[in-house]
């Protein structure tokens, strides 16, 4: 991919069909992902999810976006996460945490402080924050990549948009797609968005909805979050079929697979 002059990336090769719906060896059970979806269509979600303080609390736009920007480009891997104070794990213990970074409007949310600080000092930052009782002993791991990431997440983000999310990389009503301008082809430029499944940017993009930030303007354009838990529940329903007699034996095996890209 080469930059444009505007600095977004040529991503001619992103186009709204990223999947085909049949490989050589899997398939989609079309009836069966109709069956599975009627039945989530008639399920109701309690009305407090979308109403906790992360997707609904009253701060500058800027201050938001980074919360979101930051906490979902450094969650990956966090199945080591847990407060015993809060008995928080994962995601919910990372979501508490930003939303509280937001509320106090950290520095840990503002791209000169990061782009300032040495990879040291966000490590330090993060620990404490992360701690139970502030003392810098916490189970978040993996910090020194994480660190890196929000350098890079900070540094492009002044280089691409003049350091500002709001209108530059995100606007009130925006496109997923759209020549080389769409948001997920912006999101790629950053190393935390990079991911060729675009779990976290569609992530990402689903909060900015859910929080009433941006209105996407070709929702056909979605990609769905493809992780690990997604293809469990996918083969388990039956939404898709192992073909290939080797694979399917493997995986009944539980046998370590070189590559997930089949299923």
């Amino acid at each position: 991919m080469n930059a444009d002059p505007g600095g977004i990336q040529n991503t001619d090769e992103l186009t709204p069909n990223f999947y085909p719906l049949v490989r050589k060896k899997v398939s989609v059970n079309p009836e069966q992902c109709e069956k599975i979806g009627k039945i989530l269509a008639s399920t109701h979600i309690r009305d407090t999810f979308d109403k906790r303080d992360y997707l609904t609390l009253e701060v500058d736009i800027e201050t938001k976006l980074w919360m979101y920007f930051i906490s979902v480009g450094i969650c990956h891997q966090t199945h080591s996460l847990y407060s015993k104070k809060l008995n928080l794990f994962g995601w919910d213990y990372l979501e508490h945490v930003f939303t509280g970074l937001a509320k106090t409007e950290s520095g840990l949310l503002n791209p000169e402080y990061i782009n300032n600080a040495s990879i040291q000092k966000l490590i330090s930052d993060l620990k404490v924050h992360f701690s139970d009782d502030l003392s810098g002993n916490c189970t978040l791991d993996r910090l020194d990549e994480r660190a890196g990431l929000m350098k890079d997440m900070a540094k492009k983000t002044g280089e691409l948009f003049r350091g500002k999310l709001w209108n530059s990389l995100y606007k009130k009503e925006t496109r997923l797609v759209d020549a080389n301008r769409g948001l997920y082809q912006r999101l790629l430029q950053f190393e935390a968005y990079s991911d060729p499944l675009f779990k976290k940017s569609t992530l990402l993009i689903k909060f900015l909805v859910e929080a009433g930030i941006i209105e996407v303007l070709d929702p056909e354009n979605f990609i769905p979050i493809m992780d690990y838990h997604m293809q469990r529940v996918l083969l388990r329903t039956g939404c898709v079929e192992v073909n290939d007699v080797q694979l399917k034996k493997n995986l009944k095996a539980r046998n370590p697979q070189s590559t997930d890209i089949d299923v």
